[in-house]
């Protein structure tokens, strides 16, 4: 009963949304591409049907999670890729890769009569610069010790445990004592 209050919560109030570093807090730990890879940086703005979460594959290789207010990347040799999110025909997007190049792929829910369907799509570089301030580092790449202190945001410990799941304390005064 718990688990679909927050649940409720989360789609309702839009929260449940990615804690981590932003972008300029880390982005001098990000590690220079290797000759011959490609960079795909995924991002999920906030909105609607927060609570879901959906794993992003590359090649049937599972590389993240859909989570609203979040970024992450990943480093690839040149080639042919499918990116997948979800069962739909709009969860698959082909990301042809180039050496040196780099992507950015948006995901997004829509949302059906009773269930929303995760989709992907190529996103610009505009579009990428104008999210990214309201985005939360949430990928696995970057050592937590490289992250520099955010000057215009509280200090603190970063979130505990999978950025998958909704914590109580992210609720804390929406729910009755």
């Amino acid at each position: 009963m718990i688990r679909a209050l927050v649940a409720g919560l989360c789609v309702v109030l839009g929260g449940c949304t990615a804690n981590g570093p932003k972008y300029e807090q880390i982005q001098s730990a990000i590690p220079e591409m290797s000759p011959g890879s490609a960079r795909v940086f995924f991002f999920r703005e906030r909105g609607v049907s927060s609570s879901l979460r959906p794993e992003i594959r590359l090649n049937d290789v599972s590389v993240g999670r859909s989570v609203p207010g979040s970024f992450f990347f990943v480093d690839r040799p040149a080639g042919k890729y499918v990116a997948a999110v979800g069962r739909e025909a709009g969860g698959r997007l082909a990301v042809p890769l180039e050496a040196g190049q780099v992507l950015y792929v948006r995901s997004y829910i829509t949302t059906g009569a009773q269930v929303g369907y995760a989709q992907l799509e190529l996103a610009s570089k505009s579009q990428w610069d104008q999210a990214l301030p309201r985005l939360a580092y949430i990928g696995t790449t970057i050592s937590p010790a490289a992250v520099q202190p955010a000057s215009t945001q509280r200090a603190g410990p970063g979130p505990a445990g999978p950025p998958d799941k909704a914590r109580m304390e992210d609720l804390r005064g929406l729910l009755p004592k």
